[in-house]
C-alpha cells in the first residue's frame, strides 16, 4: 500500500483471495506473500460492484477478527480513508 505522496507501507502486506473482474474483490491481511500467515492480522475486506439502472451499486464490507480490532481500525481512520477512495473512484468514473 502507498500513500498519494508515494510513501510505502510494507507492513500492510496482504493477500488477494478472490478476483471477479468488474464484480468482486476480496483480500485479507491474514496472509502475506506466498500465502504465508501473518502475525498481526485483523481483517478481511470485500468490495462488490453490480450494474444498476443509474450507474453501479458499490458495497464495501470489512470483517474483523474481534470488536477490539474493528475499533482499532476505526481509530486508524479507515472509514474516512475508504470514503475518500470511493469519492476518487466516482470522480474517475464520471470522467470516462
Amino acid at each position: 500500500m502507498c500513500s498519494p505522496e508515494g510513501e510505502a507501507f510494507p507492513e500492510n502486506a496482504g493477500c488477494i483471495l478472490v478476483v471477479e473482474p468488474e464484480r468482486r474483490l476480496v483480500w485479507t491481511d491474514a496472509l502475506g506473500p506466498q500465502f504465508r500467515p501473518t502475525v498481526q492480522s485483523f481483517m478481511t475486506a470485500e468490495i462488490t460492484m453490480e450494474p444498476a439502472p443509474d450507474g453501479s451499486n458499490y458495497r464495501a464490507l470489512v470483517r474483523h477478527k474481534s470488536v477490539e480490532d474493528r475499533v482499532k481500525h476505526e481509530e486508524m481512520g479507515f472509514a474516512e480513508g475508504w470514503g475518500i477512495c470511493l469519492s476518487q473512484l466516482d470522480e474517475l468514473a464520471q470522467s470516462l
